[in-house]
């Protein structure tokens, strides 16, 4: 996997059972007709990679936050106390911000 755009740990809260889950969604890389692929690991949900594609760079980059977040979807995640979190954008990152 080529470099990391977004690497993150965290918990998948299930009644009193937690799992602990880690992402990351590489760097685009550009393919031969110009297109551009982040691929996504997501474990333990995603049993393989998967190569999220966009029109260029920057589509890449959010339909793969977008997809991850579909994954994520009415799950509770949780920092390792136990502290809700979610998955939020700055302008340029997925970032993971305290539920108060």
């Amino acid at each position: 996997m080529s470099s990391s755009y977004f690497d993150a740990h965290f918990y998948i809260s299930d009644g009193g059972a937690k799992t602990i889950c880690h992402v990351i969604i590489a760097e685009p890389e550009l393919s031969a007709d110009g297109d551009a692929a982040c691929k996504v690991k997501l474990t333990p949900l995603l049993q393989t990679d998967k190569q999220i594609f966009g029109a260029d760079e920057a589509q890449a980059k959010t339909l793969a936050v977008a997809f991850v977040k579909r994954l994520l979807a009415g799950k509770s995640l949780t920092d390792a106390n136990g502290t809700p979190i979610e998955i939020t954008e700055t302008e340029d990152l997925p970032v993971f911000k305290l539920r108060v």
